[in-house]
């Protein structure tokens, strides 16, 4: 048997050992079990480096395994609180979607129509997007909304003209593509004429009334896209930053780019019930506004 001496370096502090060894085993295997029974850390765990210049001197790197435990359980349980954390953020600001085609709610778009042309699938593509849109269902089961039909406006309609609700929701018409028939108006632009014309549900003429509850449609459906689309880019050339309001003091509404004043809606009924035609729609608001 041989006996050695060894300094030991670990944690700023120096710590001496008295090796006896035997001819089973090295000096440094019986180091490394001397260590683990004074710090507690297992040979396996243990990095001993050389101290240049210095016999029999190693700077120790390890953990002791009750150091080790408690680390490890102090991060299980923040993997934990961050797991909770983000399923309860999710669970916050997450607006359940329904994937199915077929919405079971009475509360909904019942068709969707277009209009034969080249464009037909892309047409038919905004109209189903608005259909399935997450804050479109819930603000029309919110407020007990069915129409019966969402159809492009005819292509042949006053080109000033961006919707129309027909019986307070028998049928609601959306202006899709731009005056010069070579693209599609803005998303956001589509959503803020649907607002309005879903408040023709409710209420036929535009009054101060009729203004605070448009305005309230298009908050809310600007809050709940905030929460579930926050920074998402919902289109190849757009981002919606949810930040658009309804001017109440107006009925008219300028498009970008465009240098025409259009209407942003109106409801083809009188109060008493009576249906009109689109055109004297058009002419009853304009003379209406003529009047203001």
């Amino acid at each position: 048997m041989s006996k050695n001496q060894y300094t030991i370096h670990y944690r700023k502090e120096k710590h001496l050992f008295h090796i006896t060894n035997n001819e089973e085993e090295s000096n440094i295997e019986a180091l490394k079990q001397a260590i683990h029974q004074q710090f507690n850390i297992s040979p396996s765990k243990q990095t001993l480096l050389p101290i240049p210049s210095h016999t029999n001197q190693y700077k120790l790197i390890g953990t002791a395994e009750t150091e080790h435990l408690i680390m490890q359980q102090s991060q299980e349980k923040a993997e934990t609180f961050q797991e909770n954390r983000r399923q309860f953020m999710a669970k916050k600001h997450t607006i359940p979607v329904n994937n199915n085609r077929e919405l079971p709610s009475e509360y909904r778009f019942l068709v969707i129509q277009t209009h034969e042309t080249k464009e037909l699938q892309s047409n038919q593509a905004i109209l189903e997007r608005i259909r399935t849109d997450t804050a479109v269902i819930q603000i029309m089961i919110q407020r007990r909304y069915t129409v019966g039909v969402l159809k492009e406006l005819s292509l042949d309609s006053l080109m000033e003209l961006l919707g129309l609700n027909t019986n307070a929701g028998q049928m609601i018409q959306l202006r899709l593509r731009t005056y010069d028939l070579e693209g599609w108006r803005p998303y956001f632009l589509i959503i803020e004429t649907l607002m309005h014309e879903l408040a023709h549900n409710e209420i036929s003429n535009h009054n101060d009334e009729f203004h605070a509850l448009t305005s309230s449609l298009q908050r809310q459906y600007q809050e709940i896209t905030r929460r579930s689309r926050l920074g998402r880019k919902i289109s190849d050339d757009e981002t919606f930053n949810g930040i658009w309001e309804y001017d109440r003091a107006k009925e008219d509404h300028t498009d970008r780019g465009a240098e025409t004043t259009h209407i942003l809606g109106t409801a083809l009924s009188h109060s008493n019930g009576e249906v009109i035609s689109q055109r004297d729609a058009i002419r009853e608001a304009a003379e209406k506004r003529a009047r203001e």
